[in-house]
């Protein structure tokens, strides 16, 4: 998220009286540190994408599903799942990525996520203020993942984040790269049924409202050591 919005949800989350939300995010920005992992999948790898227990398609996000993103004043909501949509709401504003949902035989929509090619590099850096590595030619990045509570429980991250990574083989990727804080084990291993795998680490040191993002690999990356090196070099 740019600086600007931020800001915006900073202010958002005043005028909701959630002051608590807003100095938590003071003190992570004014130190902090964070690991995560980075997981990667080959797309030239067969792979099955598991099933949900509901049916599900994916298709693109599409206009009218940004209200979705919009939190109504009084909405019977955690705060993490107002920042969630608020955030999320300010990616589709950018207008940066492509976003996908996974909707049910309904037609209600119960995932998304954003897919990120190397031509998007310039606003993924602007937005994220640096939190990716460059993409190369042959790289794709998902970013963004969220289940909406109803959904949730239903096994709809691994299947939907599986057949959006295969997007990105239509857009000419061979790999396609995520993010997982170390601490959020859940999203980890609906990363890993999706096909992903653990390739790097990334440190984020908050200090005075300044970060810093270093990438290093594992001890024994899994596959592709000399497109890991390239890959890494941000």
């Amino acid at each position: 998220m740019s600086l600007m919005g931020k800001a915006k949800s900073a202010v958002d989350l005043v005028e909701q009286g959630r002051f608590g939300e807003v100095w938590a995010a003071f003190k992570t920005h004014w130190r902090s540190d964070t690991l995560a992992y980075g997981l990667r999948r080959d797309l030239t790898r067969p792979f099955t994408a598991p099933a949900a227990k509901i049916p599900i398609t994916v298709r693109p996000l599409e206009e009218h599903d940004m209200d979705l993103f919009r939190v109504q004043r009084g909405a019977d909501l955690s705060a993490d799942g107002i920042y969630q949509r608020m955030s999320r709401l300010r990616m589709m504003e950018d207008g940066i990525g492509k976003g996908y949902t996974a909707v049910d035989a309904d037609g209600r929509v119960g995932y998304v996520q954003w897919l990120f090619f190397a031509k998007d590099n310039h606003k993924v850096a602007t937005h994220f203020h640096g939190l990716f590595p460059q993409l190369g030619p042959d790289y794709a990045l998902l970013e963004g993942a969220f289940t909406f509570e109803a959904f949730r429980g239903k096994g709809i991250m691994s299947s939907a984040m599986a057949l959006i990574a295969e997007e990105a083989g239509k857009g000419g990727a061979r790999f396609v790269i995520t993010f997982v804080t170390k601490d959020n084990l859940p999203s980890m291993k609906g990363c890993e049924r999706a096909g992903f795998e653990r390739y790097c680490v990334r440190t984020e040191r908050h200090r005075l409202f300044r970060m810093a993002i270093e990438f290093s690999p594992l001890a024994v990356p899994p596959v592709d050591r000399g497109t890991e090196a390239r890959q890494l070099a941000v």
